[in-house]
């Protein structure tokens, strides 16, 4: 007599700062039922791991999908924790940018469509960067992140957003940051080399690599990044004249092979 085969299952890990837990179990619950998984597993992020471990922890109890339900620091994390290994990850968006989600076509705010999606979707493969950083004490950190990574006034400008402006205005607080960022901002000189290339050297302000290009507020910033091209985009910012960081006079983009595959996404729309 054949075995039952067992009912597939999945990880939730939720920012409790950022999703309503009683609406998502509920949405969980019942699009377990529509389509036929097991009932899943709950972990929570928390100041000390923002996803990471969590997301690991579902992948070692068996989860073949595990769903970020948080703002974009939640489901980079999550990205990251389970990279490199079989399970999908599924987005239900519910901070400020949501900006994986808005490239992937994805709408904030109906947690319920966006967790039919992640359980009854189709999945979808998408492209990731891996950031290796050295620190000045010596040590060495890896990050991989699904939309952008850089320095300058993009760093400058997360750093100075106010997060209770945040609550109140979404993503329009990140333009008073950068505002109070370009106070700080100078241009430094930077060598690099694409794709193994000659040794340039260039002065910036800021330099953005991104595997999306769409930003809050409709602002496409890279028009020619797709998240599952195998490219990530680059572009390189440097303010001119006396109006300095108000307008960004010259622009330079270039394209590099991508140098890590991010876990296939359940269920995007697109």
């Amino acid at each position: 007599m054949s075995q039952p085969v067992a009912a597939r299952r999945a990880g939730v890990v939720f920012n409790p700062v950022k999703v309503d837990l009683g609406k998502l179990r509920t949405a969980v619950a019942e699009a377990e039922v529509e389509y036929g998984w097991g009932e899943s597993r709950w972990y929570e992020t928390s100041v000390e791991d923002a996803g990471q471990g969590p997301a690991r922890q579902a992948v070692a109890d068996g989860a073949e999908l595990v769903i970020a339900a948080g703002g974009d620091g939640t489901v980079r994390a999550v990205a990251e924790g389970v990279r490199g290994t079989d399970a999908a990850l599924g987005l239900v968006p519910a901070g400020t940018g949501n900006l994986l989600a808005r490239n992937l076509d994805f709408k904030p705010g109906n947690p319920e469509n966006a967790v039919a999606i992640a359980f009854g979707g189709r999945e979808r493969t998408i492209d990731a960067g891996i950031a290796r950083i050295e620190h000045p004490d010596g040590s060495r950190t890896e990050h991989l992140y699904t939309v952008m990574a850089g320095f300058g006034l993009d760093a400058k400008m997360i750093a100075k957003t106010d997060e209770r402006l945040k609550k109140r205005v979404g993503w329009l607080a990140y333009i008073d940051g950068g505002v109070r960022a370009l106070a700080e901002l100078h241009p430094v000189r930077m060598q690099y080399s694409v794709d193994g290339r000659t040794t340039r050297s260039m002065r910036v302000h800021t330099v953005l690599l991104g595997n999306c290009g769409l930003l809050p507020g409709g602002i496409l910033l890279m028009p020619d990044a797709r998240p599952d091209d195998g490219i990530l985009d680059i572009v390189a910012l440097r303010p001119e004249g006396r109006s300095g960081g108000s307008r960004c006079g010259t622009s330079s983009f270039s394209r590099t092979a991508c140098c890590a595959g991010a876990p296939p996404v359940a269920g995007s729309s697109t």
